[in-house]
């Protein structure tokens, strides 16, 4: 499973990181800092799950998941978040999932568990948390 993680702030980040392995340690994890380098990554490169934060630097995190999805349609956004206002947005274009800060792993986990696309394992097995 490869997860894509993007936070223009170094600590989130890496936090967030650490949460995701405690869930999915067996997960390929890239990590960005900016939504540039999301979008090139992209144009080669598939990912299951995005967790995206939204107020980020250089590009808003709901503009970049409209970005993603127009790429790789199928791809499971869960946006990360300090900021409750935008959750109606990230539904509006079926987000996966929506974690306001602090991200925890059971956070992380009860979003997985409730993925918008089904996840199928190297095995074909479809994931299970």
């Amino acid at each position: 499973m490869k997860i894509l993680v993007a936070d223009d702030e170094k600590i989130a980040l890496n936090g967030l990181v650490n949460e995701i392995k405690k869930v999915l340690p067996n997960a390929e994890i890239y990590k960005f800092h900016g939504g540039k380098e999301v979008l090139n990554s992209c144009l080669d490169q598939t990912y299951d799950i995005a967790f995206l934060d939204i107020e980020m630097r250089d590009v808003n995190g709901i503009e970049l998941a409209k970005e993603l999805k127009a790429i790789h349609p199928k791809i499971n956004i869960i946006f990360t978040t300090g900021y409750s206002e935008y959750a109606q947005t990230a539904f509006s274009i079926h987000a996966s999932g929506y974690v306001i800060k602090p991200v925890t792993a059971d956070k992380i986990a009860k979003e997985i568990e409730n993925l918008r696309y089904s996840i199928v394992t190297e095995d074909e097995e479809t994931l299970h948390i």
